[in-house]
């Protein structure tokens, strides 16, 4: 098939759908796909066979943007609907592929030129509108009756968790499917990359050491693990424990760096900033806890899986964003409250067996469902089922065209 994928996001960089976004073209190019793809500015180009790359607002800007809600963000999608446009007037793509709000432009693409679509929901952009303002939650079922219009006129529906594919059933029953993420320590990781020498000495210094890894937006929790570490070090004062943190720009590092110092843990607390995803592997062979802390949204964080299959124990917050992949068997769950988050924290560091075992059956877990291999099976199923259901309906719309009118 020649396929068109819209991705609103700078494609390749090290963040979560993006990571998502290359998977996928790497499994169509196996599978013999010509792929164009239509991205933001600021990402690393892929080599795969069959691949053509197109960016939109290079020449205005080449950083990134921003995951979340923007004005800059808003702009280039503006810019790719115009793109787009001019390469479905020059090309017969069989299907496009559009990822998050860039179905909006997939269903216009749809009323101009009867292209038809896949819809690729990798969060509910409603819920993080509201969570961001939250005077707007009074019209949170309009917000999201006008989200969903794309996913009742697509061919599909993929969705990354089953909370996804739950808000959508209710507008349509056919072809949603669930495709959820995979672990990374295998697929990107890098041997030749080596961990900071500031983490060597971390490790070094302190009996124990928690890792959070990711972006450092509100909606991760940040606050709350903060807070959970200082209550921690408090009632535990002999305990020598670090707190590593990977990721995040350096205004928002900045900003944590402040609150962990008047919680009086800024000595405990390492904001080692942003680490290429090839390094997940040996960071994560640093710690003895991996954190997830998040309070807000439904979707599952991408580095859930790689902490899963990491060999070090998880300790989350006992909300749907996690509980939809993992149980008490596989992560330690707690109350996304900063006594109840302390608690555990304490807990997991006084046992070593539970740590053990956490650890042992959440890479049993990932093996068994959460692998490449998989993703890669039920992500060319999918497409499968959409060239059948093509055939289906050309078979139609040709049956139609030959049978004569009945008066």
């Amino acid at each position: 098939m020649k396929l068109l994928m819209l991705a609103p996001q700078p494609c390749y960089i090290d963040r979560g759908t993006p990571i998502a976004v290359d998977m996928t073209l790497a499994t169509l190019s196996e599978a013999g796909h010509e792929v164009d793809l239509l991205t933001f500015p600021g990402g690393a180009d892929r080599l795969y066979k069959g691949l053509r790359t197109f960016r939109v607002g290079s020449r205005l800007s080449s950083r990134p943007a921003r995951a979340g809600l923007s004005a800059k963000k808003i702009f280039l999608d503006v810019l790719m609907l115009g793109k787009a446009i001019r390469l479905v007037a020059t090309n017969r793509y069989t299907l496009v592929h559009a990822v998050e709000e860039s179905s909006f432009i997939a269903l216009i693409l749809r009323v101009l030129f009867r292209v038809p679509y896949l819809s690729d929901m990798d969060s509910r952009m409603t819920t993080q509108i509201t969570d961001r303002f939250h005077w707007l939650k009074p019209f949170d079922k309009l917000l999201w009756a006008i989200e969903s219009l794309p996913t009742r006129f697509a061919r599909g529906v993929v969705t990354m968790c089953d909370s996804l594919r739950s808000a959508v059933l209710p507008i349509r029953s056919d072809n949603v499917f669930v495709v959820k993420d995979v672990s990374l320590l295998d697929y990107y990781t890098t041997v030749e990359l080596e961990t900071p020498v500031e983490l060597d000495q971390i490790r070094e210094q302190h009996s124990s050491v928690m890792m959070y890894i990711g972006n450092l937006e509100t909606y991760q929790g940040i606050d709350l693990m903060l807070s959970a570490f200082a209550q921690l070090s408090t009632t535990n004062p002999t305990t020598s424990t670090a707190l590593v943190i990977v990721g995040g720009d350096d205004t928002r590092i900045a900003a944590y760096q402040t609150i962990a110092d008047q919680l009086g843990v800024g000595e405990c607390c390492f904001f080692l900033g942003p680490q290429p995803v090839g390094m997940l592997k040996a960071l994560m062979s640093k710690a003895d806890i991996l954190l997830s802390p998040r309070t807000q949204g439904t979707n599952t964080p991408l580095k859930l899986y790689s902490y899963l299959d990491s060999g070090v124990p998880v300790l989350a917050t006992a909300l749907q964003t996690h509980t939809q992949v993992v149980n008490s068997k596989q992560a330690l769950l707690c109350a996304p409250e900063s006594g109840a988050m302390a608690d555990a924290m304490a807990t997991l560091i006084k046992s070593p067996g539970l740590r053990e075992g956490l650890a042992a059956n959440a890479k049993c877990l990932i093996q068994k469902r959460h692998s490449p291999e998989i993703f890669r099976r039920e992500m060319l199923e999918i497409y499968r089922l959409m060239t059948v259901t093509k055939a289906t309906n050309d078979s139609a719309s040709d049956s139609a065209r030959s049978t004569p009118d009945r008066a």
